[in-house]
């Protein structure tokens, strides 16, 4: 199942839902190399772990992708790689 996560101007959102305060211009995404986390916090209603699986494993057959994808429309001419 493809989830879509989006980091904007308002916040962190998974599928339209906003999960985070964390904001695009909190994130330094001229960075060439990201550190990508996924964890359970101890105050999480499902505490207990997190189970990742990959091709050949799981219910969802695919590896994890991940792919940053720049709107040129929300900081214009500003971006510049």
């Amino acid at each position: 199942m493809l989830k879509v996560f989006k980091v904007n101007a308002t916040g962190s959102y998974i599928d339209g839902q906003r999960i985070s305060d964390v904001k695009l211009d909190d994130l330094d995404i001229r960075r060439k190399q990201w550190q990508f986390r996924l964890v359970v916090l101890e105050d999480a209603k499902h505490v207990g772990g997190l189970t990742l699986f990959g091709s050949g494993f799981g219910n969802y057959n695919q590896d994890i992708h991940f792919k940053l994808c720049i709107t040129a429309t929300l900081y214009g001419p500003f971006l510049r790689y």
